[in-house]
């Protein structure tokens, strides 16, 4: 009987999985990557047989069907984890996972350095990621007034692309992300609003609260929940305020982000940094921030609905004024060169 039930819930695996895999690579049929991937399923299979032919005695009393869709509690142990980790490989591989889409990507023209640099870290940190359905990406070393935000669809390889807006670093009346400082370290010119992010920390003679005061943050982050903050409420605060967004019933105008990289922003949440819409937004080029990933009005909900919640944010700021936090950073993900050409 155990033998019997185990057969039926190896057909599950094989069925299930083996569907999702042919469905991922239909339009490769000759890839070898597709192959591999149906041999760890084997594998897997191979060894939970091997398992059982080794304990034939045990009975589980309560299983009597094998679908991958059910809850699997009751199942025999080697039935179990076949089903779970048969699984766990076929949804991997439609995924997308590490470098299956990495050429795609680039004919989207997502930046080669952090498109390397956002795998490289996501391979190695995976179980920090309960959403492994995207990845983003914002390239700051681009224009404002160019779409330099990227969602990255590790299932199918369809990238999106949307403006996004860096922080000011003001104090006192200067903008610090771009203000034109001398080599003496004095401001020679306030703001420079063109849309190119200058800087990263605040000098310390301006005296900040801390040298990150309303700056972008480089660096890896995870994305958190979604809340409304009540400071920023626009029924209070007008379009001052951010733009107020409904998910599953509630009302929400924020989602935050919680950093991962050590010394650059892993003070990202206590400090407030989350992703928003902004109304200050409208315009060619976008509004600066107080350090926050904000988007255009009216196209925020879309990607933090998809991205929420445990994702890969990569905050891509290779720019001069930032490249000591931008090196600290890359502290993670030694190697990111070779990774995704068939030597990392």
């Amino acid at each position: 009987m155990r033998k019997v039930y185990f057969l039926l819930c190896v057909l599950a695996v094989h069925t299930y999985a083996n569907a999702i895999v042919v469905n991922t690579y239909e339009s490769m049929p000759s890839s070898s990557y597709a192959q591999d991937i149906e041999n760890q399923i084997d594998n897997v299979v191979n060894e939970a047989v091997e398992d059982v032919e080794m304990d034939p005695i045990s009975s589980p009393e309560s299983a009597v069907t094998c679908d991958p869709n059910t809850v699997i509690e009751n199942h025999a142990p080697e039935a179990k984890r076949a089903l779970e980790e048969g699984l766990a490989i076929a949804e991997a591989a439609a995924r997308g996972e590490d470098c299956q889409f990495y050429e795609k990507f680039l004919d989207q023209d997502v930046p080669i350095e952090a498109l390397k640099q956002s795998l490289l870290y996501y391979k190695k940190n995976k179980s920090k990621f309960k959403n492994k359905n995207y990845i983003t990406i914002a390239d700051y070393s681009k224009n404002s007034k160019n779409k330099r935000f990227y969602l990255l669809d590790m299932k199918t390889g369809e990238v999106k692309k949307y403006k996004v807006s860096h922080g000011s670093g003001k104090v006192r009346g200067v903008t610090y992300a771009d203000a034109t400082i001398s080599d003496s370290g004095r401001v020679t010119r306030a703001s420079n609003h063109v849309g190119k992010l200058v800087r990263c920390r605040v000098p310390a003679k301006a005296k900040p609260k801390h040298d990150q005061w309303a700056m972008t943050r480089p660096g890896f982050f995870k994305t958190g929940e979604f809340y409304m903050s009540s400071g920023h409420d626009e029924r209070v605060k007008g379009q001052r305020g951010w733009p107020t967004f409904k998910s599953s019933g509630r009302n929400y105008n924020g989602m935050r982000l919680d950093g991962l990289s050590k010394g650059v922003n892993d003070k990202a949440r206590s400090q407030g940094v989350v992703m928003h819409e902004a109304y200050y937004n409208r315009g060619n080029i976008m509004g600066r921030s107080f350090g926050c990933p904000a988007f255009v009005p009216g196209e925020g909900r879309e990607i933090m609905e998809k991205i929420n919640n445990g994702s890969l944010y990569y905050s891509y700021v290779p720019n001069e004024g930032c490249r000591s936090d931008y090196n600290k950073a890359l502290k993670d993900v030694k190697g990111w060169e070779r990774m995704c050409t068939g030597r990392n």
